[in-house]
This record gives structure tokens, C-alpha cells and sequence, in this order.
């Protein structure tokens, strides 16, 4: 099993092991953006699959809180009018 990171530019998603130190330095200069999450997996597909899981419950918690305060916030204003 080896540990993959992964770089975003724009809505392209690469995923490398730790050890392709060259290969990131590569993204890095063109323009790609390292992100922190590391994740173990046998091969770079379910690492990338289970990259944009954790991704979509982000995306999923984010919208949920936002959605939530302000729905908050329209209910008491309406109630105190």
C-alpha cells in the first residue's frame, strides 16, 4: 500500500506518491496546488475515488451550515416582525 498526494489545478485533480518528490516539484511549478490530505491506498484510482469522497463531504458539510444559518436567520426575522 503506498501514501498518495494530491495537487489541484483549476478542476484537474493529480494524484502521486510521496516518494515522486520530482514529479511534484513539476506540478508545483506549473501552477498546480498541493493539498493536505494524504491517503493510503493500493493503487492511484481508489486514492483519487476516495480523495473526491472526503471532497464531497466537505462540499456536503459546507453547504449544510450555510444552508442551515440561513434559514436560522430568515425564520427570526420573520417571526420578529
Amino acid at each position: 500500500m503506498s501514501t498518495y498526494c494530491f495537487f489541484i489545478k483549476s478542476d484537474e485533480v493529480v494524484a502521486l506518491e510521496m516518494t515522486e518528490s520530482q514529479a511534484a516539484t513539476e506540478l508545483l511549478n506549473a501552477g498546480y496546488q498541493k493539498q493536505f490530505e494524504e491517503i493510503d491506498a493500493n493503487t492511484k484510482e481508489l486514492a483519487l475515488a476516495r480523495f473526491a469522497d472526503i471532497r464531497g463531504e466537505e462540499l456536503k458539510s459546507t453547504y449544510a451550515f450555510a444552508g442551515e444559518s440561513t434559514f436560522s436567520g430568515l425564520i427570526t426575522s420573520f417571526l420578529s416582525r
